[in-house]
């Protein structure tokens, strides 16, 4: 049996209605809400575990959005704002119920100075990288591409396969039962070994993923384990470089629901697997 119990907008007394209507222990929440208790983590192990018919729409949502950034940087010019390119993204997607949470457009010496470049009206003279973090049925997906307008400068070109190299690591240790902490530092030595000390102190490398931007992120003494059916995204970062996408895992393989088909890519061997990451697309 169900009650609708009314309160004006303005009266903030649904405390005093839950305090009326429960008896204090007897319903969960996952927020600090008075008379319930605590279930937040009992939730977060049970929407950890994505069913096939959430990784259908998952895998769906990724593939509209990765083809969508791939379609506007194609149709992206010099002198085009970043605005501009927020606005051909934000256009592609709402229109299909795709919701950008977070539509981050950078360009040129801005990539350099920010690991998140607000979007803003300046022009666009080379690069630009647009970051996306979209939902829809609930789900967050998030994905980084860049392109470059003329020959790609060896510089970028090294940068971006740094990071794509920490992808790949983290991609390929993404398995059950290893810890965000372990796949923190596994992405410290990655960084170290491609020449990068200490990249990984800039910005957050990502960690799991799908009903929230990012559930959990991989950190020192982070001790939730990665769990067959979980979304993962990972997005390091190398000063103007970013390689960033969302995947499942699973028990014996890694999916990557992000891949943007036609879109140039690197070959990266890391733990034993090879994946193919997303370079800057250059003219």
């Amino acid at each position: 049996m169900s009650s609708v119990i009314p309160s004006p907008w303005y009266r903030d007394d649904r405390h005093e209605i839950a305090r009326q209507w429960i008896q204090q222990g007897q319903v969960g929440s996952d927020r600090l809400t008075p008379y319930t208790r605590s279930v937040a983590q009992e939730l977060e192990v049970l929407r950890a575990t994505l069913s096939e018919d959430e990784q259908a729409r998952y895998r769906a949502l990724g593939g509209a959005c990765a083809r969508i950034l791939t379609e506007v940087l194609q149709m992206a010019t010099p002198g085009v704002t970043e605005a501009d390119i927020a606005g051909m993204v934000a256009g592609e997607l709402l229109p299909a119920g795709i919701v950008p949470e977070v539509l981050l457009v950078g360009s040129d010496e801005r990539l350099e100075n920010f690991r998140h470049p607000h979007t803003t009206m300046k022009k666009v003279v080379h690069s630009i990288m647009i970051n996306l973090t979209a939902r829809q049925w609930g789900l967050y997906l998030s994905l980084s591409r860049a392109r470059y307008f003329g020959k790609l400068p060896a510089v970028l070109a090294a940068k971006q396969q740094a990071a794509a190299q920490v992808a790949a690591t983290l991609l390929a240790l993404s398995r059950p039962g290893v810890s965000l902490a372990e796949l923190y530092m596994a992405a410290k030595e990655a960084y170290a070994e491609a020449g990068y000390h200490s990249e990984e102190e800039f910005h957050h490398q990502g960690g799991t993923t799908g009903y929230r931007g990012r559930e959990r992120r991989a950190q020192p003494g982070e001790v939730w384990q990665i769990m067959a059916g979980q979304a993962v995204a990972w997005n390091p970062t190398v000063r103007g470089a970013k390689s960033e996408d969302t995947a499942l895992i699973y028990a014996d393989r890694v999916e990557i629901i992000s891949a943007s088909p036609g879109w140039p890519m690197l070959t990266i061997s890391a733990n034993g697997c090879m994946f193919e990451r997303p370079v800057v697309m250059a003219d």
